[in-house]
């Protein structure tokens, strides 16, 4: 049960990223320094609730995207339904 809260936890993250990175930024009117510092914010909070549910937990694919940063600018919300999905 507590793994599906986390699991939860961790799509609503990703989304709200994908939500920021597509309308967001214009909505909240953010220049460069503050995209960077809210980016940063979501993605530590991503990154602790991938912590919390273990990395054994998450796919490989998921875990690249957090590594490599792209999930930080990705608007296309194929991360949201990749945090969806069981580990693959």
């Amino acid at each position: 049960m507590m793994n599906w809260i986390h699991r939860r936890k961790l799509v609503a993250l990703v989304e709200k990223l994908a939500i920021y990175n597509d309308k967001g930024i214009e909505w909240a009117g953010h220049d460069e320094q503050q995209v960077g510092i809210e980016r940063e914010k979501l993605l530590s909070k991503i990154n602790h609730q991938v912590n919390t549910l273990g990395k054994d937990q998450v796919s490989t694919k998921r875990l690249d995207a957090l590594s490599n940063g792209s999930i930080k600018t990705d608007i296309t919300e194929k991360y949201i339904e990749c945090a969806k999905q069981p580990k693959l």
